[in-house]
Formats: structure tokens, sequence, C-alpha cells
């Protein structure tokens, strides 16, 4: 049985501002990975160990108070938009978006936590560049896959002719 895209229908009120909260949070949360990681590739390797301690703090500081937040309310906003309009659960790029941004948010904690032991070695005096390498992969792997969710809900939109997020807005 051929699978049929979700019938597209005009978005009420309360669905545009879902998706509109959902799309900034959405850039947030891809503008401060982008800023986190750019500051941390650029001052770690030539920083002293002083320097990296307060680096690392800072970048710890700014993820949890932007990130962090922000993937739990973009999970909540992403079940109630799913609620709202069931039929997307037939389409197989939007398990496949749900399943990457699972793995991108468990990603992040786990980035958190290489950021806490390495905060933890340079406290102790010792070396942190294994650790620091990790941090940097793991930072990057949720950096593309927050891009390739991006690039698969727009090249879906568009293959079935629906307005893009960009579209409702404005």
């Amino acid at each position: 049985m051929a699978r049929t895209a979700p019938k597209w229908r005009p978005y009420s009120g309360d669905l545009v501002m879902y998706m509109a909260l959902h799309f900034v949070l959405a850039l947030i949360w891809i503008g401060s990975a982008v800023m986190l990681d750019l500051r941390f590739r650029n001052n770690f390797a030539s920083a002293s160990v002083e320097d990296r301690l307060t680096l690392m703090r800072g970048i710890r500081s700014f993820s949890g108070k932007t990130e962090m937040p922000i993937t739990i309310l973009l999970l909540v906003l992403g079940a109630i938009l799913l609620m709202k309009n069931m039929a997307w659960m037939k389409v197989g790029a939007m398990h496949g978006k749900l399943t990457l941004a699972l793995v991108a948010i468990g990603l992040l904690h786990a980035s958190r936590g290489v950021m806490r032991k390495m905060i933890t070695a340079l406290e102790s005096g010792e070396n942190a560049d294994d650790l620091a390498k990790k941090y940097s992969r793991m930072r990057m792997s949720v950096l593309g896959m927050l891009f390739l969710i991006s690039g698969m809900i727009l090249g879906v939109k568009a293959k079935m002719g629906m307005p893009n997020t960009f579209q409702v807005l404005f």
C-alpha cells in the first residue's frame, strides 16, 4: 500500500504560533551551537591552563542557559505540533528527523559530561587534550545532525508542495 503525504491544510493561529516558536528555538540552538563551537575551536588550543579553564566554564554556563532549556522546549513543542497534525507520523522523514533530534540531544548531554571531565582535569592540572578532541568530535556531530535535520524538513516540505516555515510566517 502506497504511503500518502500528509494532507496539507491552512494552518490555524495556534499552530502557526507553535511552528514559529519551534522554528525560532531551533535557530537559536543552531546559532548558539555554532557560536560555542567556534569559540572553543578558536581559543582552546592556544590558551593557557587558566584561560582554558575560564573558557570551558564560560561555554558550560552559556550552554546550560541556552541549549539545555531549548532542547526541552523543542521536544515539547514538537510533540504539540505532531499531536495537532498526526498525519506527519506517516512520513518516513519525520521518523528520521525525530531519531536524529533525539541522538543530537543525547550527544549534547554527553558532550557536557566530557566538558565537565575537562574542567575537572584542568582544575587538577592534568592534560585535557584528549578530552578536548572527544568534546570537539561530539559537538561537530551534534551540529552536523542539526543541519541535516533542517535540510530533511525543508526537502520533504518542498517535495510535497507544502509551504515551509518561512512562507507560513512571512
